[in-house]
């Protein structure tokens, strides 16, 4: 269930109903903030249009589950660099064959900026002679690594995080959550509504959290050698569990709410000893640091160097 984007929806069904379904879109925004789940409910209106309840029900399970066959799911596989120009050729021989149900044929990009350049290129030639009801949906988190000449051919509609407010009360309404449990899991997304999900429906999730928050807040009070030896022994890089207990530490400066309640005394010691200048620059050290890993370079040496300036 898609929380949030109402304007877009709303625009979504106005394009489907009044059949000014164009050739290309672009769905983008941070990660998790339901993107993919627009470009799937989108999927459906348009496959559905005039189907009866039985018939619509049916489509809307098999678009659900990727086996709907004039729909076509792309993105990286996990053990490549980029989705290459072989996968966007396959794309081009799925939607030249005659649609299963004499509709549209759709195609969902996921994670479009990990288009090679040969594949981008492939895809513009294509999208430059396509024929009519074929729809191609790109999904970025950054619109500006998409070639200016894909863009310009596509219906772009960005998607912002959720307001706080609403998340909290699908999570109560929809959900049925206690006010507290509601409350902690949507200050816990910082808007993106999947990251509330993904912590709600798994406890293995929830416990690593919490974990590394412990961790993090022991690991403050180490000398170096001991901040050290603890990055080499890191398998997984819990960022966004640090990054919560540093806003935790500026919300309670300011008398404001926190997200990890039971840790406010230890969080209240923090703040104390730290000023403000370190904890914004900490913020930002990790926030580059989380940058340089997408570019390869060593994780180890990342984070030694941001411990170093810890």
């Amino acid at each position: 269930m898609l929380v949030g984007h109402q304007k877009n929806l709303k625009l979504l069904d106005f394009i489907v109903e009044h059949d000014k379904i164009n050739q290309a879109y672009l769905f983008f925004g941070p990660r998790s903030v339901g993107k993919e789940l627009a470009a799937v409910e989108f999927a459906m209106k348009i496959f559905t249009r005039g189907c009866d309840l039985a018939a619509k029900t049916k489509i809307e399970q098999q678009v659900e589950r990727r086996i709907y066959p004039d729909l076509c799911w792309l993105e990286r596989p996990d053990n490549k660099k980029n989705i290459s120009i072989e996968q966007t050729r396959e794309i081009r021989s799925f939607l030249t064959l005659k649609s299963f149900a004499n509709n549209h044929k759709i195609v969902i990009i996921n994670n479009a900026e990990e288009l090679s350049r040969g594949a981008a290129n492939s895809l513009l030639k294509f999208l430059e002679e396509a024929p009519p009801k074929i729809v191609i949906i790109l999904i970025a988190h950054n619109f500006k690594k998409i070639l200016p000449t894909i863009l310009s051919r596509c219906q772009l509609f960005k998607f912002n995080p959720v307001p706080l407010k609403e998340i909290k009360s699908f999570l109560t309404d929809r959900l049925r959550l206690k006010e507290s449990e509601a409350q902690s899991f949507s200050q816990l997304s910082f808007g993106r509504p999947g990251i509330a999900m993904n912590l709600l429906k798994s406890k293995e999730l929830q416990v690593n959290y919490n974990e590394e928050v412990k961790t993090f807040l022991q690991l403050i009070d180490q000398p170096l050698a001991a901040r050290l030896d603890f990055v080499g022994a890191l398998t997984t890089l819990p960022f966004f569990s640090w990054e919560i207990v540093l806003r935790d530490i500026l919300l309670s400066k300011n008398n404001l709410s926190i997200i990890n309640l039971t840790l406010e005394p230890r969080i209240k010691k923090i703040w104390n000893q730290w000023p403000d200048e370190k904890l914004m620059r900490f913020i930002k050290d990790i926030q580059r640091a989380k940058k340089l890993l997408k570019f390869n370079i060593n994780k180890k040496l990342i984070l030694e160097n941001l411990f170093i300036n810890f």
